[in-house]
């Protein structure tokens, strides 16, 4: 798995120590994945490079209420996540802040697992917004994806080794 780097909040080295407790079959998936900065970096990429469909760049850029965490996509096959629209009390809650980042990006992780091996293929709500929310956040891959994400960073070995890694309490 590729890992593109653009912000502070975590190493580049912690991200991928923490993929590697999900084991080969994730660490080995082909799907690069992206920690943005800021919206303004995700802007600039939509003008210069686009490589996902229009209403996923809106919904982040101008709808950051409702933003998705984080993003798969099949073609190209990329992670995104957002940490800015990681939902925590305070920017300087440092701690909630990575261990959130983590979270979302095993959800996305899973989601990518969906796609390389056409789990939930007839599952077509992969692309949600405004009133499709909720019917989004009761599909099967989507609740497959928090299931899995949830299981992950509360089963005690794995939680105790992120926190580890994220050098966090």
């Amino acid at each position: 798995m590729d890992i593109i780097f653009h912000n502070e909040v975590i190493t580049h080295e912690q991200v991928r120590e923490c993929i590697k407790l999900l084991g080969d079959e994730y660490l080995d998936l082909p799907f690069q994945v992206i920690i943005y900065k800021d919206v303004a970096e995700v802007q600039k990429e939509w003008e210069n490079e686009p490589n996902m469909i229009d209403r996923s760049y809106e919904d982040v850029i101008y709808h950051p209420d409702t933003a998705p965490p984080g993003i798969c996509t099949g073609n190209p096959k990329m992670i995104r996540i957002y940490p800015f629209n990681i939902g925590v009390s305070e920017i300087s809650e440092l701690q909630e802040l990575k261990f959130g980042l983590i979270y979302y990006l095993f959800h996305e992780i899973r989601h990518a697992y969906q796609y390389q091996h056409e789990l939930f293929k007839d599952d077509t709500i992969y692309h949600p917004s405004g009133e499709d929310m909720v019917n989004y956040a009761n599909s099967p891959a989507e609740k497959d994806a928090y299931k899995f994400a949830e299981d992950k960073v509360t089963d005690p070995f794995i939680n105790s080794k992120i926190k580890e890694i994220l050098e966090i309490d």
